[in-house]
C-alpha cells in the first residue's frame, strides 16, 4: 500500500497523507515532493488528516519540501492537521515556516 495518493492539476499538486509522517513513510515521499517541486509544481498541499503523529524525519521533509519551493517562489499549505501536530509546529516555531489549517 502507498503510503500517499497524489492530484496534480498544472502547478498544484495535492499529496494526501494515508500515513503517519515518520522515518518509514518519508523514505518513500522524499523522492515523491522532490519530484514534484522538480517538474515545475509551486503549489504543493499535503493533506495531513491520516496523519496522528510526526517524527524528526517528518519534520525534516516539510522543512526541506518548504525550502525547496520557497527557491522558486511557492508555498508549502498543510491542511487537516491534528491538534497536538500543530502544538508541535507552533512549540518548533514551524508555522512560521509554512501554512497550517487546522484539522
Amino acid at each position: 500500500m502507498s503510503c500517499a495518493q497524489v492530484n496534480r492539476e498544472k502547478e498544484k499538486a495535492t499529496v494526501i497523507l494515508q500515513t503517519d509522517l515518520v522515518a518509514v513513510s518519508t523514505a518513500e515521499l522524499r523522492p515523491i515532493f522532490l519530484n514534484l517541486i522538480k517538474d515545475g509544481v509551486t503549489s504543493l498541499w499535503l493533506d495531513m488528516t491520516a496523519a496522528k503523529k510526526i517524527d524528526s524525519q517528518g519534520i525534516s521533509i516539510l522543512v526541506a519540501s518548504c525550502n525547496s519551493l520557497d527557491a522558486v517562489h511557492g508555498e508549502l499549505v498543510l491542511f487537516g492537521v491534528s491538534a497536538p501536530i500543530v502544538s508541535l509546529f507552533q512549540t518548533l516555531q514551524l508555522s512560521r515556516k509554512f501554512k497550517i489549517n487546522p484539522a
